[in-house]
């Protein structure tokens, strides 16, 4: 081996201990001389080990984390993304860091010599120090929750919703509607040249629009069973007792959210503008559910009939008369209607919580999953949605993140 270069092996593993008061106090003003780690070695982990298993032989050895990357996790929000956290360990006079990340952890020798092992090295002694610390590490395990994640249905109809919208509106904004009759040659060729790509873009708009209208009383919906799923007030109720609640008309569900349900700060007006603006919804929902067919919603012409010769009172266009119906059959501004309609329930719904249950709420709409604690079954958006690589201690100076 280099004489410059140090062994780490199981036995030192053994002798690392928390890093003492003074060696902090040292490691901060490098940190806030530098704005950065210095260090002899990095090492970075990916597949190597199970970050749970890492993350438990530490907690279990030194207790929770200390370094300061996790101080400031706690009292930056914008940190949450790009630290888990952080250990600052002793070893020989010299610091190790050990960073958790979204996507890796990192190990950083702060000695002045290198350090002689790879990351699968390092691995293997930790997998050998969680076993030679199975007590230790079975106590750790009794202080950590179970929770496991899955996709989140409301979070992604509201992100299609809102994408089939704004595609509407492009294609909306750059759709021919109405085009005279063709009489020129000028005008056949027109016709010629751009009739199918106007009629492929009618029907792509008509599908996004319908799609909108079908989605957007499910978002509602979804929105009020959420609630129910996670505040339901009785836990004496019977399995049986919630499951007919939950297949009641959701008006009735609306109607005794508050009382069914706990964390609500006022009940649920069902003649505030919100409600009759839902259930207008929920009347176009069932005529398009139920395929209902109404002929007076989508009137076209009045024209007469002898024997079997249609008397047509108004010529149209031939470009009208083909894609002005595909066009009219799910209008755009039908679609804005209804989206709007289940947003404005959600809004006022959020609006009914306690504070404290709106911020749990909130998040909800937005994450791209949920997540279960397996005992209570409790559902809660604990993660952004956006995880970074790396953190910027620069930037992180520059808006006094970490001089505060």
């Amino acid at each position: 081996m280099d004489a410059h270069r140090l062994e780490f092996n199981s036995n030192d593993l053994a002798k690392v201990k928390l890093a003492e008061i003074h060696e902090m106090q040292a490691f901060l003003l490098s940190f806030d001389k530098y704005k950065k780690f210095l260090y002899s070695t990095r090492l970075t982990l990916r597949e190597e080990i199970s970050h749970a298993d890492i993350f438990l032989y530490l907690l279990g050895r030194f207790g929770p984390p200390n370094g300061i990357l996790s101080f400031i996790r706690n009292r930056h929000h914008q940190l949450k993304s790009e630290i888990l956290w952080h250990y600052t360990l002793s070893w020989k006079n010299s610091l190790v860091h050990i960073i958790a990340h979204p996507y890796r952890i990192e190990i950083l020798f702060s000695s002045s010599s290198k350090i002689e092992i790879t990351e699968i090295e390092f691995a293997v002694l930790i997998k050998d120090g969680i076993h030679r610390n199975s007590s230790s590490v079975a106590k750790a395990r009794k202080l950590v929750s179970h929770w496991h994640s899955f996709l989140n249905p409301l979070s992604h109809m509201l992100d299609a919703c809102k994408r089939m919208l704004a595609r509407a509106e492009y294609l909306e904004s750059t759709l021919v509607k109405s085009r005279t009759h063709p009489l020129t040659e000028e005008d056949i060729k027109w016709h010629s040249d751009n009739h199918d790509e106007h009629s492929i873009a009618a029907s792509e708009l008509s599908g996004c629009c319908l799609s909108v209208r079908v989605m957007s009383p499910i978002v509602a919906e979804m929105f009020i069973n959420l609630i129910i799923f996670n505040y339901y007030r009785n836990d004496n109720d019977s399995q049986q007792t919630r499951d007919d609640f939950k297949r009641e008309s959701i008006l009735n569900r609306l109607e005794s959210l508050s009382i069914k349900c706990t964390g609500f700060l006022k009940d649920v007006d069902m003649n505030s503008p919100e409600i009759n603006t839902f259930k207008s919804l929920m009347n176009r929902r069932n005529d398009l559910l139920h395929g209902n067919i109404m002929p007076e919603s989508r009137k076209e012409d009045d024209f007469l009939m002898y024997e079997d010769i249609p008397i047509i009172k108004s010529f149209r266009s031939i470009y009208d008369r083909s894609i002005g119906p595909v066009v009219n059959a799910f209008p755009i501004s039908e679609a804005k209607q209804d989206f709007d309609a289940a947003i404005g329930l959600i809004i006022y719904l959020l609006g009914c919580l306690k504070p404290e249950i709106k911020s749990e709420v909130e998040p909800m709409l937005e994450s791209l999953d949920l997540h279960q604690e397996r005992k209570t079954k409790t559902l809660k958006a604990l993660f952004t949605n956006i995880f970074s690589e790396s953190v910027d201690l620069n930037k992180l100076y520059q808006d006094d993140v970490l001089r505060n």
